[in-house]
Formats: C-alpha cells, structure tokens, sequence
C-alpha cells in the first residue's frame, strides 16, 4: 500500500539513505567510479547506431541510462534545441497556484530566442499566478518512436522567471505577438481570439534540461509458426 506523503518528511534516515545512493552515482564531477552495473556503455557510439552526433554536446557512446533519462550524453546542442523549439509542438506551461500546488496546461509558443512567449485571456489562472510568484517551467517533448521508425525521444524542459506584459503596457506588442503565436498553429477568427483583452507572458529560461534519446532498433514483425 503506497505511504502518505507526509510519513515520508519523518523518514530521515530513508532520505538520507536515498541521498547518499544518489550522490554515490553521481558525484560533483559527474558519473562516479562506482555506477551500477547498468550504466556501463554497452550500446554502439551514435555513428554506428544512425543518431546524429550534432543533435547532441557529446561524442561519447549511448549507455543503458541515456535511453530512460537525461543525462550529459543525451542533451541537445544548442543548435538542434533552437531547431527542435522553431517546429510547432504543443508544451506544457507550469506556475504556481495560491495554495501551493503547480498549476499545469497545455500552451503554445513562440521560440524567439533566448526567450519564450505564451498568448493568454487576462482571465487565465496562469496570470495571476505569475503576478503573485513569477517563477515558471515550460516542458515540450515529442515521441518519434510512434511510427515505429525507432528514431527516439526528444524534449526539452525551460525553468526561469517570467514577465507579463499586457495591453495597457504596450498594445501593439501584445497584438504582433499574439498573432505570431497563433498563426503558428493555426488561422483562428480575430472575434475569438479578442473576446477578451490578451497578455503576453515572457519566459527567460536560466536552466534547460533537454534530452534527445538513442534511436533504437525499429519494430520487427515476428515471423510466422511453422
């Protein structure tokens, strides 16, 4: 039966035990001497497996990790994050609510870098939430192993503190913005985008995490019973 999270803040020395397993892996300068078996790199460098080494910051081989997680091996270059962030995907945007818990929704954005802009009804919780704690985090991501082609994962997640700027700011902003947020997605009728005041929220990352998983062996059809 799952604990309620609150026994876990009186577990001290569980934490503890979970923290020292944790730096025992993965020390001040990276990957310690002392990784778990299953981090040895057992999987072909990128040049034999058809990942494209300019996606990533490393050259160095795929490890069973990389295919779970992020890590130092998988993260995108600057270059392939401004071009994964230019195509049009759905994100996810994060503030926090009065009460404490995050408040999370589907977005869509505008990569103009080295900045994020959201298009928001006044009316958005979202707003309100920034007024009162202007700290964010933005998460987009897309599946490639969908078609079965075995080209990976990809997805990149932005922490940072954002500004808000509204129609009594500065209107002509506001408009420009909001269409160029829109008009990436799709054409939507002006009655409904203006049905009430709009505010751009700008969001200036000073963190990214971002991964790009190994590409793996496409799907296999199973041969037939004899």
């Amino acid at each position: 039966m799952p604990r309620p999270l609150g026994r876990l803040r009186a577990a001290p020395r569980e934490c503890a035990s979970l923290c020292v397993s944790f730096c025992d892996y993965w020390g001040p300068g990276g990957p310690s001497p002392r990784m778990p078996a299953h981090s040895v790199a057992l999987i072909p460098p990128p040049s034999q497996s058809g990942a494209k080494l300019s996606d990533r910051k490393t050259t160095q081989p795929w490890t069973q990790l990389d295919y779970t997680t992020a890590t130092a091996a998988n993260a995108l270059s600057p270059d392939a994050l401004d071009g994964f962030l230019a195509q049009r995907h759905d994100g996810r945007l994060a503030t926090i609510r009065s009460d404490g818990w995050p408040h999370v929704t589907p977005i869509w954005f505008l990569w103009q870098e080295p900045v994020l802009r959201f298009s928001l009804g006044t009316s958005r919780l979202h707003l309100s939430n920034l007024v009162r704690d202007d700290r964010a985090t933005f998460c987009v991501g897309e599946d490639l192993e969908r078609d079965g082609s075995g080209r990976g994962t990809i997805a990149a997640v932005a922490f940072g503190r954002a500004a808000i700027t509204t129609m009594q700011d500065d209107e002509p902003f506001v408009r420009s913005t909001t269409e160029a947020v829109l008009g990436r997605y799709r054409p939507t009728d002006e009655a409904i985008v203006w049905a009430e005041d709009r505010a751009v929220v700008t969001l200036a990352p000073h963190r990214w995490l971002t991964w790009a998983s190994p590409p793996t062996a496409p799907a296999q059809e199973s041969a037939p019973s004899p």
